[in-house]
């Protein structure tokens, strides 16, 4: 008899489960559902049976979260049935609040994946806590983007359905006992085909299993010869608590492809100088130039999120840039190193690779890094030949450990300018003054430098949340052209400004992206989009010189390029090449978790989590890997892209990127 009753009230509480465990299946299809509309022009010419397959996978992915709140919410049916009555409303109460609370973060996670998806193109992980510690601009982009309140609103809904369901399913569990009285003549038999089908559906999930037996590993989301389909797949909570146990940088290491005396073998091919300094490090060599130097000021800006395709490809947004690209050297086959905007720095100006999700300019525990880094590049070579430095930040000096790096790295307090710096008035959002300000603000300083000055200005106006001007706000619907409008006049503005300045008829101007955007279709696992650049290199000096220049680069090739331009011989320490008088076959750069190489013909990718590689004939179009078709090439380019893991890491960890004092 106590039997009976114990299984009486387990099957109400394992219905409930079963019909709140489905309810959260539906809720996260369509969240996925809204990422795909959200994403439509990825998927043109796409079957509809893969969207179909997807999605099918994507539900046993996302079972796999469900069943582990089902999973603990079966432990406890199980324990408190024999000491409770379920049919008392506190009970009830208690399950609703603890499913409710689950799928407020589970399905929270999911909506703010859509538009974090969108930023960079990948789903959430680990890393998106080091914008969460930043806790002013961080929350501040967060909150002050108009464009994410569609998602504040979807969330809302969502939870409000998913509470309402829930509620709904556990009014069942106050007519137990009248039920009870009932005896439904085959309860038992009933209670052990839903305990058998609940005990199968979160065994699946438990044991990341596809269709009972097929394991789900990192490769299994791998379906389609589309990126988009496949990332569709993914769950942003899976995602994120896969990325919570795998190593941040250990996983990264590529020793497997090429040995670390071949990748130097391999790296120092690039170089024309053949003699090196090995007191200093494996690379540094001396570089020597004929001739008198040129004693110009340089001025470094990096352009927030400026991707090569808002030059090349969405012209009407950038003419400013447009029309300085033919006064310019122009080079148009360049990459940044990676993603993140305190990589964008520090290998613009020093030089050296920032790979993958490190924030390499931080030395807390969280960026990976043991130590802040010692470098020499541009800052410290021109400190050497008499320059003035200044940087110039819109918004806290503090972001990314910036003001501590910079300091230790060629500069000192009263050179670098940022939020402490601007009236109040000028203050726009959490990310401090826009570029007009900003160009403005910079320019004075320059007026007051002693010539000649290295300046190095950090722009901000093509981030969210955006704010632009209400004149500008014509030129798109889309605050983010919008924003890439404005920039642009920004640029345009300091041009036109500096050229009233007798500085500016002896000053170089560097303008790059400090890493790119996801704009247009992404038909690849690495948006190129997200890494190629422009780099224009102009001045008075030498316009008449202007040019494109389609040799392969990345932002470490800055800092010897314009050592080259000034004619002056110096000590170099760095992997970056000349881009005038040395030649590189590829150029090699990184997302958060992926290693990309690329040449004039293919694209090689690898996958540090899934450990996936393939190589794609990109200028066609392709979407095929042929990595297997085409083995020497792939070989190839395998091989330069590891060994600049191989060799950066080995120079990071050494501490071989500054000479020794």
């Amino acid at each position: 008899m106590i039997l009976k009753r114990y299984i009486h009230k387990l099957y109400f509480l394992l219905s409930f489960i079963l019909k709140v465990h489905f309810l959260g299946l539906l809720m996260l299809s369509l969240v996925r559902l809204a990422l795909l509309l959200a994403n439509l022009q990825n998927v043109a010419g796409v079957a509809g049976s893969s969207l179909f397959e997807a999605f099918s996978l994507g539900l046993f992915i996302d079972n796999i979260v469900v069943s582990y709140v089902s999973s603990v919410a079966i432990l406890l049916a199980a324990m408190s049935t024999l000491f409770f009555d379920i049919s008392k409303k506190a009970f009830r109460y208690c399950g609703n609040i603890y499913f409710i609370v689950a799928y407020v973060f589970i399905l929270g996670l999911g909506i703010a994946d859509i538009p974090y998806f969108g930023y960079f193109y990948k789903h959430m992980d680990v890393s998106v806590l080091d914008w969460l510690s930043h806790d002013t601009e961080g929350y501040g982009m967060i909150f002050g983007e108009s464009a994410y309140y569609k998602y504040y609103l979807l969330f809302i809904v969502a939870v409000v359905l998913f509470s309402f369901g829930t509620i709904w399913f556990s009014r069942k569990l106050t007519t137990y006992s009248r039920e009870e009285e009932s005896q439904p003549k085959y309860m038992i038999v009933k209670f052990i085909i839903l305990g058998l089908a609940l005990a199968l559906i979160c065994y699946m999930g438990v044991r990341r299993k596809y269709y009972l037996m097929q394991p789900i590993t990192e490769w299994t989301t791998f379906l389609h010869s589309n990126s988009f389909v496949n990332e569709l797949t993914m769950n942003p909570v899976y995602s994120y608590m896969v990325s919570t146990f795998v190593p941040q940088s250990k996983d990264k290491e590529v020793a497997h492809v090429i040995s670390l005396e071949d990748s130097f073998t391999l790296l120092k091919k690039d170089f024309i100088a053949q003699s090196f300094d090995s007191t200093v490090s494996p690379i540094s060599r001396k570089i020597i130039y004929e001739g008198k130097e040129l004693r110009a000021n340089v001025v470094v800006v990096l352009m927030e999120s400026m991707s090569s395709y808002y030059v090349e490809e969405a012209s009407h947004l950038t003419p400013q840039l447009n029309a300085l690209k033919n006064r310019s050297f122009y080079f148009k086959n360049f990459y940044s190193t990676a993603t993140h905007t305190n990589q964008g720095i520090f290998a613009t100006l020093y030089g050296i690779p920032a790979l993958f999700d490190k924030t390499i300019m931080d030395n807390r525990v969280a960026s990976g890094n043991r130590t802040l880094p010692l470098c020499e590049g541009l800052p410290f070579n021109l400190n050497m030949k008499g320059y003035s430095s200044a940087f110039f930040l819109s918004h806290e000096k503090s972001f990314n450990n910036t003001d501590m790096f910079l300091l230790r790295n060629g500069y000192n307090t009263r050179q670098i300018y940022s939020l402490e710096n601007y009236p109040k008035s000028e203050i726009k959002n959490s990310w401090g003054v826009a570029d007009d300000y900003l160009f403005k603000y910079a320019t004075g300083i320059f007026n007051k430098e002693l010539e000649p000055f290295f300046g190095t200005i950090m722009t901000i106006t093509n981030h969210p949340a955006y704010i632009v001007p209400k004149e500008f706000k014509s030129i798109s619907s889309d605050e983010s052209e919008q924003a890439v409008y404005f920039s642009d006049y920004c640029v345009g503005q300091f041009l036109k400004n500096a050229a009233k300045e007798e500085w500016y008829k002896n000053t170089i101007f560097v303008f790059v992206g400090d890493h790119g955007k996801i704009a247009g279709k992404q038909q690849y696992e690495m948006p190129l989009s997200l890494n190629h650049v422009p780099l224009l290199i102009y001045s008075p000096l030498f316009e008449n010189e202007a040019r494109v220049i389609d040799n392969m680069g990345t932002q470490i090739d800055i800092f010897p390029t314009i050592m080259g331009l000034l004619n002056m011989s110096y000590e170099n320490n760095s992997l970056g090449i000349d881009l005038f008088r040395e030649k590189r076959p590829y150029a090699v750069f990184t997302t958060d978790d992926k290693l990309g190489c690329i040449n004039d013909t293919y694209l090689y990718g690898y996958n540090t989590a899934s450990k996936q590689e393939v190589m794609y004939d990109y200028r066609a179009g392709s979407t095929k890997d042929i990595s297997s078709d085409h083995k020497e090439a792939f070989d190839s380019i395998r091989g330069y892209a590891a060994a600049t893991v191989q060799v950066t890491n080995y120079l990071l960890k050494n501490e071989l990127t500054k000479r020794k004092q």
